[in-house]
């Protein structure tokens, strides 16, 4: 089921680049998981999501993905809970986002 989850998560928007498929995932995530009645193929795209994300567990701003997709904060709340400025929680979204993308498409995201 995991090779069918990662060839939908290649063949995802394949017009578009890979941080904005990486983008649009991860905003699909909150959906997926939430869905009420979750088949294994979104179950299994989010456990690669999830591993995707743990790779990223040393970084220091990774519960801004957390804060962002998942609870759906507004930059305004991050910003007070985080006590980071506005313009360094996109910068660090972006840069954090750039990252999974790196780990879902590889080389595809290497090259853009």
């Amino acid at each position: 089921m995991e090779e069918k989850a990662k060839k939908i998560i290649k063949g995802l928007k394949p017009e578009r680049k890979a941080y904005n498929r990486t983008d649009y995932l991860l905003n699909l995530y909150k959906d997926l998981k939430n869905g009420s009645q979750i088949i294994d193929t979104p179950r299994a795209i989010i456990k690669i999501i999830d591993q995707a994300i743990d790779m990223l567990s040393d970084d220091n701003y990774i519960d801004l993905i957390k804060y962002i997709y998942f609870e759906g904060k507004t930059v305004e709340e991050i910003s007070q809970i985080t006590n980071l400025d506005e313009r360094t929680i996109y910068r660090h979204k972006k840069r954090l986002v750039k990252r999974l993308s790196i780990i879902l498409y590889g080389d595809e995201a290497l090259k853009e």
